[in-house]
């Protein structure tokens, strides 16, 4: 388009009394009036007039449209995850080795040190351990056990209670079900089927 296009922004509590927005309504009333043509319609557009020196020096497009509007509010308070001990896969001292050979071959003083770093790490060798013993063991020990202390959404008393009823349960209990599941032996059977079964579907099944 040759000619220039503004758009106005109108405010919900001037909707109603702009004089813009009530021509445009008129006109778009006017037009759902009109009679339907059946058949081709033949119109001469007008063309949009040349300007002298070449196009309009302003903008093809404007608005006055505020530039801090904003869908949506932003909460206030945004949800929390609960606190977890850090997570024990050693991602921290990994990206602490990579540095540090990092620098040592970015920063080598000669040629000799620097394809010495190289034979280094190109040599195969057996993986350091990133986690040891102790800190899995620190780890796995807030994860699994109970906390000393119950957070708020936890039922106190029914704890308690639970922990009252496993006092009751005998270390030894009775198989009551008609198949015997959890008491009857294996046999010859029971181990062919389960051959037969893993070599069709393997032993991932």
């Amino acid at each position: 388009r040759t000619a220039p296009i503004h758009f106005c922004h109108i405010q919900r509590d001037e909707a109603a009394t702009n004089g813009h927005l009530a021509e445009a309504t008129r006109m778009v009333r006017t037009a759902c009036e009109l009679p339907r043509v059946h058949g081709p319609i033949a119109l001469d557009l007008p063309l949009p007039p040349n300007p002298e020196n070449g196009e309009f020096q302003v903008q093809k497009v404007t608005a006055d449209i505020p530039n801090n509007m904003r869908g949506l509010e932003e909460p206030t308070i945004r949800p929390t995850q609960p606190a977890f001990p850090a997570p024990h896969r050693g991602r921290d001292k990994l990206i602490a080795m990579r540095e540090a050979n990092r620098k040592k071959v970015m920063e080598a003083p000669n040629r000799a040190v620097f394809w010495r770093e190289i034979k280094r790490l190109a040599d195969p060798k057996p993986a350091p351990i990133s986690v040891t013993a102790d800190e899995l063991k620190t780890v796995f020990e807030k994860r699994l056990n109970p906390p000393e202390v119950l957070p708020p959404q936890f039922d106190g008393v029914q704890h308690e209670i639970n922990k009252i009823l496993v006092t009751f349960l005998p270390e030894k209990t009775e198989d009551r079900t008609p198949e015997g599941f959890f008491s009857r032996k294996w046999t010859e059977d029971d181990m062919g089927r389960l051959k037969d079964h893993i070599r069709k579907h393997g032993m991932d099944s």
